[in-house]
């Protein structure tokens, strides 16, 4: 009976710590195809100049949990959100805003219909990136870019993403032609450039926080 119970166990811890190879392997997997696939390739800095004069504003939204006088409340207060959404909190006239996600328009509208469902009550914060010049194009597209990893990351089975093809493809965006005198662009850019190697759940936060806080002067 011993000998039997024994080796019941020694066959499930060697199923178990296969079966988590195999989720971390494809895990892996998942994230370095799906930034190949969505970075892949030059960006066409022609057609982009061409379309600034005819493609609609850039609608961006962030579903704002709480706003807190105290730091210590927002950061009690995220634990009530599912650990799935990429949170974050920000500092604006010395109260805090308790932050889940950053989103394209009809994305952030999908996430709060889902998270209305579960009784969470959130408020809309719309920004709008004007299309008017070549430089806010830019910035919009690569600001749609990193949420494309953002919006990955709030999969389960996704680990991390690799930045390496995100990066090229932002540089390839902020070296194209017309950009010499665009500085904040310039600084947007230095600022991928130093993406660490891997975006995960511990640190993608941080990233989504930076890109709030270059579109906020942009609420509507």
């Amino acid at each position: 009976m011993r000998y039997t119970r024994y080796e019941y166990k020694k066959h499930g811890k060697i199923k178990f710590l296969c079966t988590i190879a195999i989720i971390a392997g494809l895990s892996i997997i998942i994230g370095l195809c799906f930034s190949k696939s969505v970075f892949k390739g030059k960006s066409n800095s022609n057609n982009l100049n061409q379309s600034v004069s005819v493609t609609n504003n850039e609608d961006f939204i962030a579903l704002q949990y709480g706003y807190y006088a105290k730091k210590e409340n927002a950061e009690a207060i995220i634990k009530n959100i599912p650990s799935k959404y990429n949170t974050y909190i920000v500092e604006e006239e010395g109260k805090y805003r308790v932050i889940i996600g950053l989103y394209l328009q009809q994305d952030g509208l999908n996430e709060l219909e889902k998270l209305t469902s579960q009784g969470i009550n959130l408020v809309k914060v719309n920004f709008r990136i004007p299309n008017n010049n070549l430089e806010n194009k830019k910035i919009a597209e690569i600001i749609e870019g990193f949420l494309k990893i953002s919006n990955k990351l709030e999969e389960s089975e996704v680990k991390s993403i690799k930045t390496y093809e995100y990066k090229a493809w932002c540089l390839e965006i902020i070296n194209s032609e017309n950009s010499d005198d665009f500085k904040e662009l310039k600084l947007i850019g230095e600022y991928v450039n130093n993406l660490p190697e891997k975006i995960d759940k511990t640190n993608v936060d941080i990233n989504l926080k930076y890109f709030y806080e270059i579109i906020k002067k942009y609420k509507v």
